[in-house]
């Protein structure tokens, strides 16, 4: 049996209603994306200038009592604090004017990373006086070497400020060995604070959650999670952990490099 013209037409007005609905969505799903990263690199940029400016005021303490040449490691920190800013703002000026970042993947040594993310937070860390564990000679991952810092700068700030025992606060930086295997590693960044509700480690998570806890309040841990997405990996907490909070990081292992670059 042959359609009618009329048939067709309604056939035809049907699926260009589809497709711009389909259009549609794709279009509002890619807006939201850009603003959680705007969102993210923004709370990024506030982290980084509270970071500058306690470093800043320590400096200027610092210059009140101290020669001049006992300055060097304020003022690298400082200089560290500006280049971080620099690049977070160049971030946001290429999102604006393209709507979209260039996110490329690289080896990245972890060890000398989160030394430079633990340095640049070193006022906020010895005016808690954390004591900070960090396993030597970490290994390499491979995927976009911002993003890792943000994240870590993320977590490490966090437990810094909410999660740790004020009596003798503690944070500790590790491989998850039991987890590790070919393909990933995990990373593991401890505290020993008062922990995070059973009942909330899967909620803080998510986007349209605002609540206080121990560890955050607003965006954070969405943020992070959704970078942690980008560079290809994932981030949970441990639920067997029964004493603070440990957030576990699986991040692509170097081996795949190799393997794909062999292919």
């Amino acid at each position: 049996k042959q359609k009618t013209a009329y048939e067709l037409s309604l056939g035809l007005v049907g699926s260009e209603m589809c497709i711009r609905d389909r259009t549609m969505s794709e279009s509002t799903s890619g807006i939201n994306e850009l603003n959680e990263y705007v969102r993210a690199l923004s709370e990024d940029m506030d982290t980084n200038l509270r970071m500058l400016e306690r470093s800043f005021h320590q400096l200027k303490t610092q210059v009140t009592r101290s020669p001049l040449t006992d300055l060097g490691e304020d003022t690298e920190r400082v200089e560290s604090c500006l280049y971080q800013s620099k690049q977070l703002v160049d971030k946001l000026i290429a999102l604006a004017t393209t709507d979209s970042i260039h996110i490329e993947a690289d080896v990245v040594q972890l060890s000398p990373l989160i030394e430079g993310v633990v340095f640049e937070q070193e006022v906020l860390i010895s005016s808690r006086n954390i004591e900070e564990r960090i396993e030597n000679d970490l290994p390499a991952t491979r995927c976009n070497q911002h993003l890792l810092k943000q994240i870590l700068a993320n977590l490490i700030h966090n437990a810094a400020l909410h999660g740790c025992d004020p009596l003798r606060p503690q944070i500790t930086i590790e491989l998850e060995d039991a987890a590790c295997n070919r393909d990933n590693i995990v990373l593991a960044i401890h505290d020993n604070g008062p922990g995070i509700p059973v009942e909330l480690r899967e909620e803080i998570f998510l986007p349209t959650v605002r609540r206080q806890t121990a560890h955050t309040n607003g965006m954070g841990l969405a943020i992070v999670r959704k970078l942690v997405d980008h560079i290809g990996g994932d981030v949970r907490i441990d639920n067997r952990t029964k004493s603070g909070t440990k957030f576990l990081i699986r991040l692509p292992h170097t081996c795949l490099l190799y393997t794909s670059a062999a292919a």
